[in-house]
Formats: C-alpha cells, structure tokens, sequence
C-alpha cells in the first residue's frame, strides 16, 4: 500500500482516476480471493484497512488531480516563456550577425581600395627613371693602430 501510495502522490494515477482492492492485491502479489477468506484470524480486519485505504487513495486522486493540471499549466507557461527568451536572442544573434556581416564588407571594400592604391604608387614608382645619388661617399680606410 506505501508503494500505491507514492506512486498517488508522483502522479501515477491522475489519468486513471480509480484505485481498486483488486489492484492492491495484486500489487501485494496476492488472489483477489485472499480478502474472502473467512478461516484466516484478522482477514476482516485487513480487508477493512484495504477498503479505507483504497478510499483515501482514490479521494487523494481526485484531490491532486487539479493542482497536477496546475502545475503542468505552469510548466508550459514557464517553458513558453523559456522559449520565447530563445527567440529573442535568436533574432539578436541575426541581427548582429548581420551587422557583422555589413561592417566586413565595408573593411574588406576598403582593403581593395588600399591595395589598388598601393599597386597605382608601385607602378608610378617602378615608371620614374632612376637618378644618381646626390650623397657624398667617404672612403674608410684603416689605420694600422689597435
């Protein structure tokens, strides 16, 4: 009956709704027989706390039944919220992607621009005839002296 118990108050049974004595025999791997023994000393007392437990059971039943459809309520709720803060930063991920995106394009125009004008000036440079050195060169020579 502790089992039964636990598995009312997991949910278990919310969506058969009915707890019977046939079902705590067999859970208690007992005969639906077992209770109708009359030659056996406390059977009608046993058979008296199946029926009480089955009753509390089954009006446990239906008194979790709301408050489990409330909280599966709020977890949807939570999880719609949850889903709708995934979008968000989704739509912000894009956004900045897209920005990033743009900002590359715009430094990379730049950098082919850089390097047409470099390549213009190579090309000026390379077309100027060469002209003489104007510096003076001074000879070195060595003394004999340490």
């Amino acid at each position: 009956m502790e089992i039964i118990e636990r598995d009312v108050e997991n949910g278990l049974y919310r969506d058969r709704r009915r707890i019977t004595v046939a079902e705590v025999l067999s859970r208690a791997e007992k005969s639906e027989a077992y209770l109708r023994r009359a030659d056996q000393p406390g059977i009608a007392e046993l058979r008296r706390r199946v029926q009480d437990f089955v009753d509390r059971a089954n009006n446990q039943i239906g008194q979790s039944t709301g408050s489990i459809r409330h909280n599966r309520t709020e977890r949807a709720r939570d999880a719609e919220a949850e889903l709708e803060q995934v979008r968000q930063a989704y739509a912000e991920a894009e956004q900045e992607y897209a920005d990033l995106k743009q900002r590359y394009a715009a430094a990379l125009e730049k950098l082919e621009a850089a390097e047409r004008a470099i390549e213009e000036l190579r090309a000026e440079y390379g077309a100027r005839p060469e002209r003489p050195s104007t510096a003076k060169v001074i000879g070195f020579k060595p003394t004999g002296g340490s």
